[in-house]
């Protein structure tokens, strides 16, 4: 049986059943609409669409721009992304260990294409960089100096970088450089979990440190910073006066292609790298998703029938369809109807849970005491006398703060922060709420306290 739930356990066993519940399910939520939902969608309408529109203009292949058009139609993104999705859905319902082996695999191609891209930034100057840039300035639209041009006469001047401009944009960082966390929703399923789950997490942490580092560090310095300030504040600012001077978005593909041009085996090593990346994204969240569908099962908050285990394949196959079917709407919404979830402001759900994930955090050692003693000795850890865990709580409740009040001063980064639209976001807090009232009901009628199963960590 899979030991299952994540923040779902820890936040519900100590701040109560409907905070928890309430919680995890709108983060459940968040995980499906703005990342299964939202990257199977731009997997086709705009990796793979971009990538061969780029390279077929740029190396005067028709067919090639023709078919990234083709790829970014409705029908196509969701084709893809569906088909992504069911690949990695049958890799989950025949068993972790099949998944683990195909996560380790698409892992390493995407470290490779990474690893091959930060060599091409490392490996090409700013000068090479316009010299390459002006070449296809004919299929580009415009010349190296004329987007800057174009930019200034439209509001842009150049800023240089400052601490402050440092430090808000790290809101973004935090809500897009997740996944790390992820080993909790199964670390029952784990060996050795007090040994090994910091040690993934960690070198998770800092895989990703060097290898989006270098490449957040090479970019804007092979492109230049005042050309790199230019375009994407052009793209973002002037849609319309970018159009009308750039034929292509200012996208990481886009650069990538130009820089790499005449080196086919490079392109393809990063093409394939970062195409295996959404992949590894997608098989890492299906193993994630089930498991949150699985706890809230285990604690009969939802039907228990989505906690059966298949005997055979030894996977909650129910719970994985679930998961699967939900993901499938997603991308469904998004390629064609995407407008609708324009009504939820999902940037400000991500920030919002982080609030009763560090309060459990902080309160555990004195509102669990008994847990928390019988707790391994990773987390009965304390400094001056005060519980690790509580620091780290305290921290997480900061940073959730901060990242509500900086979603809420910046909606072009967010999303919409009307009356309106706050209200609909907060309908995945509230309607887990009435769940669980409702099942709460259901189970006492039939002689069935559901809130003794809050008392206990659930068992291995």
């Amino acid at each position: 049986m899979p030991r299952s739930g994540g923040d779902y356990v820890w936040t519900s066993r100590v701040l109560g059943p409907i905070t928890g519940f309430a919680t995890n399910f709108a983060y459940f939520i968040f995980l499906l609409a703005a990342a299964i939902g939202f990257v199977m969608f731009q997997f086709s309408g705009y990796f793979l669409s971009t990538a061969f529109q780029i390279q077929g203009a740029l190396v005067n292949q028709p067919g090639l721009v023709s078919l990234g058009v083709w790829l970014g139609t409705p029908m196509m993104s969701f084709a893809l992304g569906s088909a992504v999705l069911l690949a990695m859905l049958l890799i989950s319902i025949f068993g972790l260990r099949l998944a683990k082996k195909f996560l380790g695999i698409l892992t390493i191609i995407t470290v490779v294409g990474t690893f091959a891209a930060i060599y091409l930034f490392a490996t090409t100057t700013n000068q090479q960089f316009i010299t390459e840039f002006n070449n296809y300035h004919s299929i580009l639209g415009t010349t190296y100096q004329q987007v800057m041009t174009v930019a200034g006469q439209n509001g842009w001047s150049s800023v240089a970088p400052t601490m402050i401009g440092a430090f808000f944009p790290l809101v973004y960082t935090f809500n897009m450089y997740g996944g790390f966390n992820f080993q909790a929703y199964n670390a029952g399923e784990i060996k050795h979990v007090t040994r090994n789950l910091p040690l993934s997490i960690f070198i998770a942490l800092g895989t990703g440190l060097v290898m989006w580092g270098a490449l957040g560090y090479l970019v804007p310095v092979v492109l230049g910073h005042d050309f790199f300030q230019a375009i994407n504040y052009l793209y973002f600012n002037n849609p319309t006066a970018y159009s009308a001077a750039v034929t292509q978005p200012p996208s990481l593909t886009l650069f990538i292609d130009i820089m790499s041009i005449n080196n086919p085996a490079l392109f393809w090593t990063i093409f394939i790298g970062f195409f295996c990346s959404y992949a590894a994204f997608i098989l890492a969240y299906f193993q994630v998703l089930p498991r949150i569908i699985f706890s809230w099962s285990f604690d009969r908050v939802v039907s228990g029938g989505l906690s059966k285990v298949n005997e055979k394949l030894n996977t909650p196959v129910r719970a994985l369809v679930l998961s699967f079917v939900l993901s499938e709407l997603c991308v469904a919404i998004y390629s064609f109807s995407s407008w609708v979830f324009s009504f939820v402001n999902f940037t400000l759900i991500a920030g919002v849970v982080n609030i009763p994930w560090g309060l459990a955090g902080l309160l555990f050692p004195y509102m669990r005491k008994e847990m928390f003693d019988n707790a391994p000795s990773i987390v009965r850890k304390k400094v001056a006398g005060i519980p690790v865990i509580s620091i780290i709580g305290l921290a997480v409740i900061i940073i959730g703060f901060f990242s509500v009040y900086f979603d809420l001063l910046t909606p072009a980064y967010s999303g919409p922060v009307g009356q309106e639209y706050i209200i609909l976001t907060a309908l995945p807090f509230i309607a887990p709420a009435a769940i669980y009232l409702v099942s709460k009901s259901y189970h006492k009628s039939h002689g069935i306290d559901l809130s003794l199963a809050f008392k206990q960590i659930p068992p291995e």
